[in-house]
C-alpha cells in the first residue's frame, strides 16, 4: 500500500522541481547589431506626389522616416532627426535620367512639415506632409525635389536610404492616356484612319494639350479646354497652324470620359480631323 501512495508524490516532486528549475526565454539578439533611420522613399528612383488642380493650399504625404531599434529599450529612447531639401541629389537624378529633368519647385511654392524634429518614445515612424496651391504652379514645368536625411543623434542612416527625390506633379480631371478614333481627311491624299494611344498632359485648370490627330511625332498639338458646359473649345500648340473648329458642336462628355471633336488646320486646304478621344 505505501509503494502506491510513495510514487506519485515522487512524481509530483519531479514535476515540481523540473517547473521550478524552466529558464525565462530571452531575445538572444536584443540589442545586437545598430540603430539606424531611413527614408522609406529612398528605396524608389523618383516617388510622385500629385494633387489636384483646384484653388487653395492643399496638402500631401511627401515621405515617411522611419527608425529600426535594435532593442526595446533603444525604441523606448528620443531620437533627433534632422533633415534638409538637397538640390544636389536632385541633379544628380538629372544627371542619371536625362530623358526626365526636372526643375527644382521654387521654395517659395511650398511649405513642409518641420524637417528637425524629434521621434519620441516608442515613435518608429513619422510622415512629413508638403503644402502647396497647385494653381500656382506652371503646369507646363516638370517640378521636383530631394530630400536628405542629414543627422540622427548618434543613430545611423541605412546605406541607400539616406535620401530621396519626388517628382511634384498637378493634373486636372482630363489628364490621362485616352484612346482616339476617327478619320484623318487629306485634301489630295484622301482619308485615313485613326486609332491610336494619346496622351493628355495638364496645362491649365480646365485645360490638357495632346497630340493633333495622327501627327504628334510632327509636333502637331493641340490644348483642349473644357468649359462649364462641357463645351470643348480647340487651341493649336507646338507647330499647328491656326484651327477651324466650327464644323460641329465639340464637346466632353463626363459620363464616358470621351472627347468628340471635329477640326481641321491649314484653311487654304483643309487637313479635316473627325476623332473620339475616350479615356482608357
Amino acid at each position: 500500500m505505501k509503494i502506491f501512495k510513495y510514487i506519485p508524490l515522487m512524481l509530483l516532486g519531479g514535476a515540481l522541481s523540473f517547473l521550478g528549475c524552466e529558464d525565462e526565454v530571452v531575445n538572444p539578439i536584443e540589442g545586437k547589431g545598430d540603430n539606424f533611420v531611413r527614408i522609406a522613399e529612398g528605396a524608389n528612383d523618383v516617388t510622385i506626389v500629385g494633387f489636384s488642380v483646384s484653388p487653395g493650399v492643399k496638402s500631401a504625404r511627401l515621405l515617411d522616416l522611419q527608425r529600426d531599434a535594435n532593442s526595446e529599450s533603444s525604441l523606448a529612447s528620443t531620437v533627433g532627426i534632422k533633415m534638409k531639401i538637397d538640390k544636389a541629389v536632385l541633379d544628380a537624378y538629372n544627371a542619371a535620367h536625362p530623358n526626365d529633368k526636372m526643375e527644382e519647385l521654387p521654395a517659395s511654392l511650398y511649405t513642409t512639415d518641420p524637417l528637425e524634429f524629434s521621434m519620441g518614445a516608442g515613435e518608429f515612424a513619422r510622415g512629413i506632409n508638403i503644402k502647396l496651391d497647385p494653381t500656382k504652379l506652371d503646369l507646363t514645368k516638370k517640378y521636383g525635389i530631394a530630400v536628405s536625411l542629414v543627422d540622427a543623434s548618434g543613430h545611423k542612416i541605412r546605406s541607400g536610404l539616406g535620401s530621396a527625390v519626388f517628382n511634384i506633379v498637378a493634373k486636372n480631371d482630363w489628364d490621362g492616356r485616352y484612346q482616339a478614333t476617327g478619320e484623318f481627311l487629306h485634301p489630295t491624299a484622301g482619308a485615313r484612319a485613326i486609332d491610336r494611344v494619346k496622351d493628355f498632359v495638364t496645362v491649365g485648370p480646365l485645360s490638357v494639350k495632346g497630340e493633333l490627330g495622327d501627327l504628334g511625332g510632327s509636333g502637331y498639338f493641340m490644348v483642349l479646354t473644357v468649359n462649364a458646359d462641357n463645351s470643348v473649345s480647340i487651341a493649336p500648340s507646338g507647330v499647328t497652324p491656326e484651327l477651324k473648329t466650327d464644323y460641329q458642336p465639340n464637346y466632353y462628355d463626363p459620363a464616358t470620359k470621351t472627347f468628340f471633336l471635329k477640326y481641321s488646320y491649314n484653311t487654304a486646304a483643309p487637313r479635316i480631323v473627325t476623332e473620339q478621344i475616350k479615356l482608357k
